[in-house]
């Protein structure tokens, strides 16, 4: 999937809930949000993906400007990983999703 979305200028909107992509898929679909620019709308919720690749992720989201929108919910995402968002967002405006993660006050805080 992440090699088809680095080569495809038409889709806007992909969901992949409930897969079991994890970090190592995370990664892939990471270098080809660096990549595309006409996707707007991903879900990855329950998906297995944890700090690594929500560092993966947070990476790719500071190259791209085109996604608006970035579903994690339901993953093992903590604290670290929620710094690596949190990062992000002060450059990318991308609206996310990490709702029933493992974030605590500390993650809250970035």
């Amino acid at each position: 999937i992440g090699a088809a979305l680095e080569k495809n200028y038409t889709l806007t909107n992909i969901n992949l809930d409930e897969n079991n992509i994890s970090d190592e898929g995370a990664e892939y679909i990471a270098t080809a949000l660096e990549k595309n620019n006409t996707l707007t709308d991903i879900n990855l919720d329950y998906n297995n993906i944890s700090d690594e690749g929500a560092e993966y992720i947070a990476t790719a989201l500071e190259k791209n400007n085109t996604l608006t929108g970035i579903c994690l919910g339901y993953n093992n995402i903590s604290d670290k990983g929620a710094k690596y968002i949190a990062t992000v967002l002060e450059k990318n405006k991308t609206w996310i999703n990490l709702s029933s993660n493992n974030i605590s006050v500390e993650g809250a805080k970035y």
